[in-house]
């Protein structure tokens, strides 16, 4: 009888699902914005039947994972003796970014269960290096204010700009990437050209260490260059125009007077950040015959709103407005641009 029990006991376990994990910790080491990571394990079935497994939520979630990791395949069926790849990707976009406060370790515990079996657990870590990319830009330009003082100032700037680039008062990788558009590329521009990936890691990775100073040296495409600065912009926690004054400035759409009367209302880092973009945009439309063509896209963007959302045409109406009057306004510029209390307020870039 007991022989009988053992041998009962024994099938059953064999009948149990059984793997191996090839590892249970997974380090992805050093990750950055938009740049996708993966890592692979390897889960093999050896136990005597068919298995099934999937990743699943753990307790009080309803996501598998948390945004920045995907699991690919999240569940799968695996004969005796037979082995599948489980691909894991971290990528840290926009709206991850937004919820991550400078270099941070990032974290996740995957749990694997077994149709019928036990649960496995696979831990996943990486490390967020800080980018302008994703940020504030109201954090970036005080922060950078507190780094840098007056007597550091060493600029050279596009006389065409709309303020001078000492009082512009936007983000170093603002100013750098705009600045170098103005003297070297505006007119270059070709509005169908391709973006490479590699192009926006080059020039992601020099705006944030700084080197090479000369951005055409990372990237020799005008396009891609002018494309990274859009999605610089597009990357930002807030829209350059304040939600809560966007219904006034569409309002305003029609009226240069009306425009810049909204614009003195915006918190000074908006209002810094529209009127150098403005200017940007305005030397755009002199200098490259397409640059039409991008008015709707760039209105978008100003606003944080999607393209063919309701009231586009007023935003583009509002944005064409303002680049038109923009020299107007360049007289008239320093009693509605920047505020500062003394000299060492000044950014140096």
């Amino acid at each position: 009888m007991e022989e009988a029990v053992r041998e009962a006991d024994r099938r059953a376990n064999e009948a149990l699902p059984q793997i191996e994990l090839s590892q249970s910790e997974v380090d992805f080491g050093k990750v950055y914005f938009f740049q996708s990571a993966s890592r692979t394990i390897t889960i093999k079935n050896t136990g005597k039947t068919k298995i099934s497994f999937s990743f699943d939520a753990r307790p009080n979630r309803v996501a598998l994972c948390e945004p920045w990791l995907s699991v690919t395949p999240p569940n799968s069926r695996l004969q005796p003796g037979a082995s599948c790849t489980i691909s894991l990707q971290i990528l840290i976009d926009k709206a991850v970014a937004w919820t991550i406060n400078g270099d941070e370790k990032l974290s996740e515990i995957l749990v694997l269960r077994l149709h019928r079996g036990r649960h496995y657990f696979v831990t996943v870590s990486a490390y967020y290096q800080y980018s302008a990319f994703g940020s504030s830009f109201v954090n970036l330009i005080h922060m950078e204010k507190r780094k840098t003082s007056a007597s550091e100032l060493n600029l050279t700037y596009s006389p065409a700009s709309l303020i001078s680039a000492v009082v512009a008062g936007v983000p170093e990788s603002v100013f750098r990437i705009s600045e170098a558009l103005k003297q070297n590329g505006l007119e270059k521009i070709c509005f169908d050209d391709p973006s490479a990936h590699s192009e926006f890691i080059a020039l992601r990775n020099a705006l944030d260490t700084g080197k090479p100073k000369n951005l055409f040296e990372a990237c020799k495409s005008a396009f891609s260059m002018y494309d990274t600065f859009l999605t610089l912009i597009t990357s930002f926690k807030e829209s350059i125009i304040p939600p809560a004054l966007q219904m006034e400035c569409l309002r305003a759409a029609s009226d240069i007077n009306s425009c810049w009367s909204c614009v003195e209302k915006f918190p000074v880092e908006n209002r810094n950040m529209f009127i150098y973009f403005i200017g940007f945009v305005s030397e755009l439309v002199k200098w490259n015959s397409t640059a039409n063509s991008q008015m709707q896209l760039i209105a978008d963007i100003i606003f944080k709103r999607p393209t063919g959302d309701g009231g586009c045409l007023q935003r583009l109406k509002f944005l064409e407005t303002c680049v038109s009057g923009s020299r107007e306004v360049s007289k008239n510029a320093p009693s509605i641009s920047i505020h500062y209390q003394h000299d060492a307020d000044l950014i140096v870039l």
